[in-house]
Order: structure tokens, then sequence, then C-alpha cells
């Protein structure tokens, strides 16, 4: 059985605002009969979808000072392919950029660090990619194990 929930709301567009959220809706009916006509009752069922995990490509910035990951976000158009590595300067920061395909955020994550740690402890790599005159114009492809120049 769907469980529900009653939201009792108010204002419309950027005065929009949630103000109880009940778990019957005689209770949020009990509150606007006692509150007036300037509030609505919305019902949402809890949980109603089943979230489903599918394979995205990943962009992970890594801070190459120390290691950090800076951000993490799937990408809705490629700018590159997966497995690709490309080495930028971002907010006068070095980063590294991965691209992986993964189902969630945090195997994403793990699977950037594992490739990133892979790169840097390969000095021909690392020293390739990381030349300041390859900054935005050579990438590292992970799984040709080659470079690439893209224009």
């Amino acid at each position: 059985m769907e469980k529900k929930i009653y939201i009792v709301t108010s204002g419309e567009y950027s005065d929009y605002r949630i103000e109880r959220v009940y778990s019957t809706k005689e209770k949020a009916n009990e509150f606007v009969q006692q509150h007036g006509t300037d509030y609505r009752i919305e019902e949402y069922v809890v949980d109603e979808e089943k979230v489903k995990k599918e394979e995205k490509i990943w962009k992970v910035e890594i801070n190459i000072d120390n290691n950090s990951v800076i951000e993490s976000i799937p990408r809705n158009f490629l700018r590159r392919e997966e497995g690709t590595c490309e080495y930028h300067e971002y907010m006068c920061k070095d980063v590294v950029d991965l691209y992986v395909k993964a189902d969630s955020m945090d195997k994403a994550i793990k699977i950037a660090k594992e490739r990133y740690f892979a790169i840097k402890a390969n000095d021909y790599i690392w020293s390739t990619l990381t030349k300041r005159e390859n900054i935005n114009q050579v990438f590292f492809n992970i799984h040709t194990n080659e470079f690439v120049n893209y224009p």
C-alpha cells in the first residue's frame, strides 16, 4: 500500500511556501479549517518511484595540489569521451578532469581517483599530461593508453 503525505501550502510563485506537512488528510484539513482559505492541500505519494540506477558519464575534477575532489557532476552532453583525462587550470588551481562511467556519484569518484592515482604513478604520462604548454591541448585516454590532441 502506498503511503501519502499532505502538504499545506500558501502563496504563489516567489511567495509560495510550505506551511505544514501532515500524515493524514484529516489533519491537513483541520489546519486549513482553523486558518482560512489562503491555504491549499497538496497530496504526494512517499517514495512513489523506485530510484533507477543507470550508468552515466561523470566529470570528476581533482585538485592536483592536494588530490581532493573539487566537483563531481553527471554530464548530459559529452564534452569528452569516457576514459578521457585532461589537465587545466581552474580558479588558480591545477586540476585534472576525468570522465568516467558509473551509476552513482560515489562510484564515479572512486573510479576517477583510482584512475587518477594510476596516471600520476606513471612518470611519463603524468609529466606529458601536466606540461604547461599542454594545458587544454593534450588529453590522455585511459582505454587506449595514448595521448590525443584536441583542437
